[in-house]
């Protein structure tokens, strides 16, 4: 039975979507642009809705995770309105994404009852979403008919979703145990985990030598749909960063997912691995996060940490360099590794200064400069282009606003904060 109110839905489309143009075109044909945008829009809802269930708000969640939720979220979002527009149960089974998202599942080794348990919260975010559109929307004699039937198939259609999830699953990790990727992923579990490994059977099977010099680099594909995401030749990208960056290196690749790639090179010393540089021949929509070179097998974690690390720095302040390198970042990353500690010592050690207004970040600024200036009024005011006395001024309204606490390298640790992740760590206007 078709239910008219549902291609009556319409939102705004969030800036970034996350599902396929494939899977948004073909259930746009059937329920409309509108609806297609309510969808969209429920499902990155839903996602959030999930990751506020089941995970821990101090931990570093990984960003192709949470990616490939968001994918997940819309594309079972867009696919329940469908069936419930039409009544066709078979849209649900049109999509790729779930034996995409659950492969990725697998290849992160997030078991299938933690898997399922997100499935369940979606189900009931769902459902009470459109029980609360049908309560809005339809007059008081046709709500409850409604909802039975919504709560029904909504009900029935999740039911067959977690059950192809569990069959998708079952095989996929079948596959993935037995697979050169899957043993390749296993021992550097290990070696991240910390555990026992044997060197050289650990070696034979990554094809790579783990007692030289490493250096990690990540590359991750940024606003790039995931089709053309599944079409990137991440391989080649990787052969040609080691053909023209580290010609003395060998060179280890891991996918997960369908938008990142992991590598390491390895050498003889540092000077094979020199720092790598942005080139012109990158595709505009790479990007890229580099460690610092560290040896052995312990060295070869760090750096990929250190990787982890940089790319979060770039994901947290929006930065649209290509290429991120820990190095040169050590401290704002350590910094960052509680980003509510972070916003605690800003806020802190700033008092009022720790607003996210043009006044207040005209005199971080000059208290920044200031500091680095040793206190010299007259450096700080050429460096600022400002006359001395304006500077003085600022300086005076800086020493009644500042709260006193923390002593230099908090105040200047906070200032870096401010300046580069001012949404993180600063307290809104008004």
């Amino acid at each position: 039975m078709q239910r008219s109110w549902v291609l009556e839905l319409d939102a705004e489309t969030p800036e970034i979507v996350y599902s396929s143009i494939r899977t948004r075109t073909r259930v746009a044909a059937v329920i409309g642009d509108g609806p297609t945008r309510w969808g969209v829009r429920a499902g990155r809802r839903m996602a959030d809705q999930i990751l506020l269930a089941v995970s821990d708000p101090e931990a570093h969640r990984d960003a192709e995770e949470v990616e490939t939720l968001r994918r997940a979220t819309e594309a079972s979002t867009l696919d329940t309105l469908a069936v419930l527009a039409t009544g066709d149960t078979s849209m649900l089974a049109s999509s790729a994404e779930p034996k995409d998202n659950t492969a990725f599942y697998v290849s992160r080794e997030i078991p299938l009852h933690e898997v399922v348990r997100m499935v369940h919260i979606g189900q009931e975010f769902l459902a009470h979403e459109l029980l609360a559109v049908i309560e809005e929307v339809l007059p008081p004699e046709l709500r409850f008919r409604a909802a039975q039937q919504t709560s029904r198939d909504v009900a029935a259609g999740w039911s067959w979703l977690i059950q192809n999830i569990s069959e998708i699953y079952t095989h996929e990790l079948e596959a993935w145990r037995q697979s050169r990727i899957g043993r390749q992923r296993a021992v550097i579990a290990r070696l991240l985990e910390r555990r026992p490994l044997d060197q050289d059977s650990a070696g034979e099977i990554l094809g790579y030598d783990i007692g030289l010099m490493h250096r990690s680099v990540i590359l991750w594909l940024e606003q790039v749909d995931i089709d053309a995401a599944r079409a990137f030749d991440f391989e080649r990208m990787a052969e040609m960063i080691r053909e023209r960056s580290f010609p003395r290196s060998a060179g280890l690749l891991l996918r997960l997912g369908q938008g990142s790639a992991e590598l390491w090179f390895s050498g003889r010393s540092a000077a094979d691995l020199p720092a790598l540089a942005h080139e012109e021949w990158w595709p505009l929509a790479l990007r890229a996060a580099q460690g610092a070179v560290m040896a052995g097998s312990e060295g070869m974690r760090s750096t990929y940490e250190q990787a982890k690390d940089a790319q979060r720095l770039a994901a947290l302040g929006g930065d649209e360099e290509g290429l991120v390198s820990y190095e040169g970042n050590e401290l704002v990353a350590m910094l960052l590794s509680s980003p509510e500690r972070a916003r605690e010592l800003v806020q802190r050690c700033l008092g009022p200064l720790a607003v996210d207004g043009v006044r207040e970040q005209e005199l971080r600024e000059t208290l920044k400069v200031s500091l680095d200036s040793h206190g010299s009024v007259s450096v700080t005011a050429n460096a600022l282009h400002t006359h001395r006395n304006t500077v003085s001024y600022r300086l005076n309204q800086i020493e009644s606003m500042l709260p006193g606490a923390g002593g230099y390298l908090e105040i200047r640790s906070a200032l870096e904060l401010a300046e580069r992740f001012p949404r993180q760590v600063l307290v809104p206007r008004g």
